[in-house]
């Protein structure tokens, strides 16, 4: 969406071996794009946490993401992808389906992990590329993660 909104065009996209990749762009605002994919594994990972708290809530955010799935089973890339995504399709729908058939509460908690997961992953991706800037070699990099060392190494 913000993409349409800067009038920004994807080009191509170049997988690395060890690190994400590389996406080519035409146009639009790259100060508005980069942090639209953070914010918004970050969204997401918060509205999990936050109605998770709820049967009928985490019914609902279930199948929010069991429909996410569905559609990206329609650009999944190879038949591991494919493979992952009916996995976690079956296992959502079948806790669901035990939720309110037999159990009650076993689906919070698994919207809850799935919440934590991707909101976790949304904050490592910040801290990684936005913080420690690994992809600059900037001298003054010790100033930024020396304050985040520290509070790791306390917790």
């Amino acid at each position: 969406m913000i993409q349409i909104h800067t009038n920004q065009r994807f080009v191509w996209f170049d997988s690395g071996k060890f690190k994400g990749g590389v996406t080519k762009y035409v146009g639009g605002n790259r100060c508005c794009i980069i942090p639209a994919g953070y914010l918004g594994g970050a969204f997401w990972g918060g509205l999990f946490v936050a109605c998770s708290g709820d049967r009928f809530s985490s019914t609902v955010v279930a199948f929010i993401f069991v429909f996410g799935m569905l559609v990206s089973l329609c650009y999944a890339p190879n038949g591991t992808m494919i493979w992952v995504t009916v996995l976690f399709i079956i296992i959502t729908t079948a806790v669901a389906l035990v939720e309110w058939l037999y159990f009650t509460p076993l689906l919070p908690f698994v919207t809850l992990y799935f919440g934590v997961f991707i909101g976790s992953f949304s904050v490592y991706d910040i801290y990684g590329e936005l913080l420690i800037l690994e992809h600059m070699n900037c001298r003054f990099e010790h100033l930024l993660t020396a304050p985040i060392l520290s509070l790791t190494q306390t917790i």
